[in-house]
């Protein structure tokens, strides 16, 4: 099967001034306000160029790539740094990278779906907690869950520097922690996991979803760590599915 033709634009301040962006989309697509953009939310440490680096195909990043191939177009970013943790900052990146996409591609301005890997997994599900009557459904990779997580306390300063300080962050925790707002949580979120992951651990993936209706969570068949777990080519075309399904 041919694969589709797919344009990139990558550059600094398409959206955001000193801030870099990927847009990727289909050449065959005609410009519509049918169509819904997803937005892509980088994992710690990363930025927006995470998304499309050549990588193997065990790789979670096939899915971004699967995603546009669907006909979805998809927008990475830098969503305001490299360790934002889902603070508002990230929510204000988001919402100008969805009026960016509308004005270059004329996506529907009132439905968005989300894409995040690891902390990125986060930052799209506090946007979507916030925004629960734009965006329709939230994929997820290597979910991070909760901030106060002993796994994650190496992240701790981060997180801090992200919210300003350590009690703004915890301040902020019903909105901006989703372990905490878990079972108020309703948009439809699909997470993909690994039962081996020392890092989002699997158990707090697992709680967040018991606590809602709206949350799936998907152990990969293939056990590995975090951010090394294989994510087979059926388990991808799963979360291309999810989307498509709620675009």
């Amino acid at each position: 099967m041919t694969v589709p033709t797919q344009v990139r634009v990558s550059g600094v301040s398409n959206v955001t001034a000193n801030e870099q962006d990927v847009l990727v989309y289909r050449s065959d697509v005609p410009r519509s306000t049918t169509r819904t953009a997803v937005i892509y939310c980088h994992s710690g440490g990363a930025n927006a160029l995470e998304a499309f680096r050549p990588v193997p195909d065990s790789s979670y990043f096939k899915i971004l790539r699967m995603v546009a191939a669907a006909g979805l177009p998809i927008m990475s970013h830098d969503l305001g740094g490299p360790w934002n943790w889902g603070n508002p900052t990230s929510s204000t990146r988001i919402n100008s990278v969805h009026s960016y996409m509308q004005t270059k591609l004329g996506v529907r301005s009132d439905r968005l779906l989300l894409l995040g890997a690891s902390m990125g997994a986060m930052c799209a599900i506090n946007h979507a907690h916030n925004n629960s009557g734009l965006v329709k459904a939230v994929a997820g990779v290597f979910p991070a869950i909760d901030q106060e997580d002993p796994a994650i306390a190496f992240a701790v300063n981060d997180m801090n520097a992200a919210y300003g300080d350590q009690a703004t962050r915890q301040g902020l925790a019903s909105t901006r922690n989703p372990y905490t707002y878990r079972a108020s949580y309703t948009v439809p979120t699909h997470l993909l996991y690994s039962t081996n992951d020392a890092v989002t651990v699997p158990g707090k993936v697992t709680a967040f979803a018991s606590a809602n209706t709206a949350t799936t969570a998907v152990a990969m068949a293939a056990a590995g760590g975090h951010f090394d777990g294989v994510v087979s080519d059926s388990e991808a075309q799963a979360v291309v599915n999810f989307l498509l399904t709620r675009a």
